[in-house]
């Protein structure tokens, strides 16, 4: 668009004070999971409510995503889902970007949201020393990328007829289908893989126009002599890649368990974007020269880029009372290199004044603390808190960039969770043989006369 526009500075200035707004705006909006932020990803209810710390407990269904090792632990076979719903949001600031002559208004609406996940876990082969399969076979859909969302800003001019206004909306989803296989290869360690087939949708439409000058033509309602630049961008892009998770616990002793989750960078399978750019400016500066028009027009398919980064997660778990359990996360994301989103040979104009073609990132970082805290063998309440920093290149005006360090706290109803876990811990006892004295011999003996008192 920039490039397009070149030859008209007085509606390039009009379109900077608009993207000016759109940035503004943008920056203000709610956490939203897309592809350059990886943590706010609602995914397994016990996950959600310790704020994605789960790398290191992985002790149900959705260890598929977080862990495959997780899979591995004695009661994690079955069927799981969530259904988490993001509300219809709606932003409106007044004057977001005032200038000298003009000041603009924005509307920011997002859509309602359902990201889902389901999960299915049978155990089979043979049996450990304790009468536990050691294998396990999984199968689920999670949807790392969710984000649908409208905005328009409006830049009003006397007389209101020649304001200018622009509108962006975007509709990105991810879908991942996988397969999943872990092994318990003794009470102390698991390891497990998950292969996913990841399918997404992004499409992103802008449609803008911007007036300049012009007189009004006596006892009618129609101007004379302004300058005008009209745009309608839409990109329809669809990917496949394939995505492999890999994952280790280790119970270093009863009360602290370390798990860690390497994902590769994934392998793209066929990408491709359908392009549609109209662009129609009129340059009418000065009106003893005729009116110059400058329309482009490009309607075509062509390869698309929108690779998935690779992924380490680090993760502990630890309870340091019968009630209690703290769990830690530390994530890195891998860079992404700079190349073209759209595979054409001069992109730039391409996608509208809001749509970055270059699919570089940075390396993040982020963490989670999070933890369990057990009112009794039927209640919980989980609370998590985490950071969520932005992999998006950095801009000029670095106050556009959102960070988010979000928390949550949930409730959750699961009957006797804690005491599923104390089969396993007497089993480690046996083995570990702790000191009388230390803390991990009194919780496992809270266990074991729990367990006896069912």
């Amino acid at each position: 668009m920039t490039a397009v526009l070149s030859s008209t500075p007085c509606v390039i200035r009009r379109y900077g004070g608009i993207a000016g707004s759109l940035l503004v705006l943008l920056s203000t909006a709610g956490a939203r999971a897309d592809d350059t932020h990886y943590r706010a990803i609602p995914i397994g209810a016990h996950a959600i409510g310790l704020g994605g710390a789960f790398t290191g407990v992985a002790d149900d269904v959705s260890a598929a995503y977080f862990n495959p090792a997780g899979l591995a632990l004695g009661r994690t076979a079955g069927i799981a889902g969530g259904l988490t719903i993001n509300a219809w949001e709606r932003f409106e600031i007044d004057s977001v970007l005032e200038q000298p002559d003009t000041a603009s208004d924005a509307t920011d609406r997002s859509g309602r949201t359902v990201p889902i996940f389901i999960g299915a876990a049978i155990k089979f082969g043979e049996r450990d020393e304790n009468d536990e399969r050691m294998n396990t076979l999984a199968i689920s859909v999670v949807e790392p990328i969710f984000t649908r969302f409208g905005t328009l800003v409006t830049v009003e001019a006397d007389p209101l007829e020649l304001s200018d206004s622009y509108r962006i909306q975007e509709n990105d989803r991810a879908t991942w289908y996988g397969i999943s296989y872990a092994r318990q290869l003794s009470l102390r360690q698991s390891i497990g893989a998950s292969l996913y087939l990841s399918v997404r949708r992004l499409n992103h439409t802008e449609v803008g126009i911007s007036q300049e000058g012009g007189t009004p033509v006596p006892d009618t309602s129609s101007y004379e002599g302004i300058s005008s630049a009209v745009n309608s961008e839409s990109l329809g892009f669809s990917a496949f890649h394939f995505v492999l998770r890999l994952g280790w616990l280790y119970r270093i002793k009863p009360q602290l368990q370390l798990g860690i989750m390497m994902q590769a960078p994934g392998i793209p399978l066929r990408q491709r974007v359908d392009v549609f750019s109209q662009v129609l400016v009129n340059d009418n500066r000065d009106p003893t020269t005729p009116v110059v028009t400058t329309p482009t027009y490009l309607d075509t398919e062509v390869d698309a880029n929108l690779p998935i980064p690779g992924e380490l997660e680090v993760g502990l778990e630890y309870w340091p009372a019968e009630k209690v359990m703290l769990a830690f996360d530390v994530s890195f994301h891998a860079p992404v290199a700079s190349r073209s989103r759209v595979d054409l040979s001069n992109p730039e104009g391409v996608g509208g004044l809001f749509f970055t073609t270059d699919t570089a990132r940075r390396a993040t970082g982020n963490v989670a603390i999070a933890g369990d805290f057990f009112i009794n063998n039927k209640i919980s309440v989980s609370t998590g808190f985490f950071t969520d920093l932005s992999s998006a290149k950095k801009i000029a005006r670095a106050q556009c960039e959102r960070r988010c360090a979000c928390g949550r706290l949930h409730l959750h109803l699961r009957p006797g969770r804690r005491y599923r876990r104390s089969r396993r811990s007497q089993q480690l006892r046996g083995r570990l043989q702790p000191d009388p004295g230390d803390l991990a011999h009194r919780l496992l003996t809270r266990h074991r006369s729990h367990a006896g008192s069912r």
